[in-house]
């Protein structure tokens, strides 16, 4: 499935409602198109820094900006994102951040069998206190880790659409790379460069099997003292299916065999069962489930060899009319961990409502609320949130 077409399934879920705000563009010459937008949250937070006991809320403002540039002749499409976060605490100014990221996606065809996908993408974000290297020691650390994420990759696909077989080539480069508090963040700073092959067979016009097999292979730049390498080789095989029955069901399945291997010995590999699935159900027009599960073995933020970390997720999103719409969400994941004595039972769940007030407005209220039960007592904590925000387009 190239870029574009993985973009356009996880945004369905979300923008398929006749009354959501319509974000106009700015229609330039030749085919290019201009869309601003901004989003303002405000919200309370009741554990800011995911602990386990002597919790501590605050308030925070949070606004995003962000431009998207299109150019599309039917053929060929170019976008360019370009986004900033910046969030700002009532109490705890420590924990203000500023994100930014810039994202660019093309896709050429210069003919019916012949299709090209590029994705590039460079982002310098925070980590939250109390999350990824900084879990269960956020008060060791007195301001948010900053770090910068960059991606190149593309997808070669051969095979005209309505062909019987098409087969797709996959490169990925991902590097992750810590800018603060480097004696400790630079243990994770990593690269991984990703290959992968795809073979599909059409079933019918709406329904195609597939193979998957991809291998990725993770570096990382320094070894902790007494400690051993973390560099690994990540190798999946998937057999799948994806669908379009009708336009009330669609969906993608992917189900197979994972091996991760660490190139020093003294760490634990893994080998198992590994999927991924998304499956959404329209019954009616103005009402959608969708439901999503995965399961793989991922290098962890923190402690251990590794995580096999297993999710399973339903999504209910209904328009009342044609300006209220409500979203309520509930989700399950279960971490194993290994090299240490770890695992995690996470629930979350979410409600929002949503109005819109004029075409270019959108009011929202919202309540989220997870629990994190884990065997390390200093994991788990409860986190509720309660907030409103505004989408705002021209």
């Amino acid at each position: 499935m190239n870029y574009f077409i993985k973009s356009a399934v996880l945004l369905a879920c979300f923008l398929n409602y006749a009354h959501a705000i319509e974000a106009a563009s700015i229609n330039l010459d030749n085919g290019i198109s201009i869309k601003p937008l901004l989003n303002i949250t405000s919200k309370y937070d009741d554990n800011i820094y995911h602990q386990p006991s002597n919790l501590e809320g605050d308030s925070v403002l949070v606004v995003s900006p962000s431009v998207d540039l299109l150019f599309n002749d039917d053929l060929n499409q170019f976008k360019l994102d370009m986004g900033f976060v910046s969030g700002t605490y009532l109490k705890n100014s420590d924990d203000n951040y500023l994100d930014h990221s810039l994202n660019f996606l093309a896709h050429f065809s210069p003919s019916s069998w012949h299709r090209f996908d590029i994705l590039a993408s460079a982002n310098n974000l925070t980590e939250p206190r109390g999350t990824g290297v900084t879990e269960g020691i956020s008060r060791i650390f007195s301001e948010l880790l900053v770090y910068k994420n960059n991606v190149i990759g593309g997808i070669y696909e051969f095979g005209a659409l309505s062909s019987k077989s098409r087969i797709a080539f996959e490169i990925e480069a991902t590097t992750k790379k810590y800018d603060n508090f480097k004696d400790v963040t630079k243990f994770k700073n990593n690269r991984s460069a990703k290959l992968g092959t795809s073979l599909f067979y059409k079933m019918d016009s709406s329904t195609d099997l597939f193979v998957v097999v991809s291998r990725d292979d993770i570096k990382y730049d320094h070894i902790e003292e007494n400690s051993s390498s973390r560099d690994s080789t990540d190798d999946k095989a998937l057999l799948g299916v994806q669908w379009e029955m009708t336009s009330m069901t669609t969906g993608v399945i992917k189900i197979g065999y994972q091996n991760k291997v660490f190139g020093d010995f003294v760490r634990q590999s893994f080998s198992g069962k590994s999927w991924e699935a998304k499956v959404q159900w329209q019954p009616l027009t103005y009402t959608n489930i969708l439901f999503e599960t995965s399961r793989s073995a991922k290098d962890p933020n923190s402690q251990g060899d590794y995580v096999n970390k297993s999710v399973y997720g339903l999504t209910w999103n209904h328009s009342w009319n044609e300006k209220l719409r409500s979203n309520l969400g509930a989700s399950f994941s279960k971490g194993v961990y290994k090299g240490v004595y770890r695992e995690d039972g996470i629930i979350m769940g979410s409600v929002s409502f949503s109005y819109l007030i004029q075409r270019w407005l959108e009011a929202e209220i919202f309540i989220e609320i997870k629990n994190n039960d884990s065997t390390t007592e200093e994991m788990s904590f409860d986190k509720n949130l309660i907030g409103i925000n505004f989408n705002i387009s021209i």
